[in-house]
């Protein structure tokens, strides 16, 4: 006979579930330390076109210059895709350690009625969740602690571009939100 699993135990699959990608995204993670001191390539880059090349006019530095920040943005690349397949790998682990327990109550609660729709989504639901973590938007959050750095760095240059740069930034956010509160309203309206 199979017994009923209770709902203590389900919270403690969900945490184990939880535990079995955490490695990977500390691995996630790191990658994202990487991929944000890269990311400065780019004004650096300027910087020290305009520092070195601009006022020799010395085209091997130029050259040099370029190839160093193609292949710094190569890597940056290749480190950017391994972070997403990590998230990929972490969200297929937590699918796979939560599959079966979703799918035995599905089956047992498709046998009666009043409980029937209701277990008809969790699949779906479960798809959803393994969607998010795989999403770019979570690997945005571990990009997230490194925003104030690089605008504390912008002031460093300059308080006008600094503040440029926090406005911007709140524009950003700004059109974010309206974005979210139009599409919002037009699928009440649906």
């Amino acid at each position: 006979m199979h017994m009923v699993p209770d709902a203590n135990s389900g919270v403690e699959e969900l945490r184990t579930a939880r535990r079995t990608g955490v490695r990977l995204l500390s691995w996630a993670f790191a990658f994202s330390v990487f991929v944000n001191l890269l990311m400065l390539t780019g004004p650096l880059y300027m910087l020290l076109v305009y520092d070195r090349v601009l006022s020799t006019g010395s085209v091997e530095t130029l050259v040099a210059l370029t190839l160093l920040a193609a292949v710094l943005f190569a890597i940056m690349g290749v480190l950017d895709y391994v972070r997403g397949r990590l998230m990929a790998r972490v969200a297929a682990r937590f699918r796979t350690k939560i599959d079966t327990r979703v799918f035995e109550t599905i089956l047992r609660k498709s046998v009666r009625p009043k409980e029937r729709a209701a277990s008809a989504n969790a699949m779906t639901d479960l798809d959803r969740i393994q969607s998010f973590i795989a999403a770019p938007v979570l690997i945005a959050l571990f990009d997230l602690p490194w925003v104030p750095l690089f605008i504390a760095a912008v002031f460093l240059f300059h308080p006008m571009l600094g503040w440029l740069a926090v406005g911007g930034g709140l524009v950003i956010i700004a059109l974010g939100l309206g974005n979210h509160f139009v599409i919002d309203a037009r699928s009440d309206r649906s």
